[in-house]
């Protein structure tokens, strides 16, 4: 769970925005993050207005929802 909301809340904040407006991170922005301390390339803060805990609750709540419904086969 605490994984889940960590995980969440990164990709929220560092996260790139594809076509479909789903958040992801690339090889090269984790290896910055994880093993360099660094900004991933070309990241730049979003706007405080952006960002809030109701959207950070929906988006931990549906990665969860996707974890347990692939443990259990779904």
């Amino acid at each position: 769970m605490i994984q889940t909301l960590e995980f969440t809340a990164i990709l929220e904040v560092f996260g790139r925005t594809d076509e479909s407006e789903n958040r992801y991170l690339t090889t090269e922005d984790v290896k910055r993050l994880w093993l360099d301390g660094k900004y991933p390339e070309g990241w730049h803060p979003r706007a405080a207005e952006d960002m809030g805990l109701g959207g950070l609750g929906l988006s931990v709540a549906d990665l969860l929802l996707k974890r347990v419904l692939e443990r259990i086969g779904f």
